[in-house]
């Protein structure tokens, strides 16, 4: 319920505090689908995409809370990405947003996920090797228990549990690809160049 009011309420506030603000340029310079959609964007803005970030840290992307719905007709977007996102969601709310994503995306669409997969930092603390990835914790497991209790971090999956749930939600394929690397030459590079690389994921319509 109260999802659809903090979005009016965001929408507003941008226009009361910048009239030229970006959540209007946003769409204005996308005024047709499908649309390209970057998700919890922080300052990496992709161009040529609609960037979208709840927080005011990207001060030219459109300040929605996803929880609250996508402001996307059904059909409309052709990709969606999101980079060190979805674990700073709980499993319910990752499923209600995999749910809006399957609506919005169009048939063929691809949503990609960047995060810190369980099972591969699983192996990365077995080998001894967090120290890669954390430069503040003094020992392996410090660094391992960083990944979950630090940084806002909600829930952590693993690729059965988000295989399962991207199933459940009505996408027919599930796919692992590389950082920065995707068979979509539009979903390539858009990690950009950040030191925290995890596996990554794309989900089919």
């Amino acid at each position: 319920m109260w999802g659809p009011v903090r979005n009016l309420f965001y929408f507003f506030f941008d226009l009361l505090s910048n009239p030229a603000k970006w959540s209007v340029y946003q769409f204005l310079h996308h005024p047709l689908p499908p649309y390209q959609v970057n998700v919890g964007c922080n300052k990496n803005l992709v161009s040529g995409w609609i960037n979208v970030d709840r927080g005011g840290n990207a001060r030219r992307a459109l300040r929605i809370d996803i929880l609250g719905g996508l402001p996307f007709e059904n059909n409309s977007v052709r990709f969606m990405a999101s980079s060190h996102f979805l674990e700073h969601l709980t499993r319910a709310e990752a499923r209600q947003w995999f749910r809006e994503i399957q609506r919005v995306l169009q048939p063929g669409g691809v949503a990609r996920f960047a995060f810190p997969e369980l099972g591969y930092f699983v192996r990365q603390y077995a080998a001894g090797r967090m120290q890669a990835f954390l430069n503040d914790p003094d020992t392996n497991g410090d660094k391992f228990n960083h990944l979950f209790y630090d940084y806002e971090h909600r829930y952590i999956y693993d690729e059965e549990t988000l295989r399962k749930d991207l199933t459940t939600a009505g996408f027919r394929e599930v796919r692992s690809a590389s950082w920065n690397q995707s068979q979509c030459k539009e979903l390539q590079g858009l990690e950009g160049d950040n030191p925290y690389k995890v596996p990554c994921y794309e989900a089919v319509k």
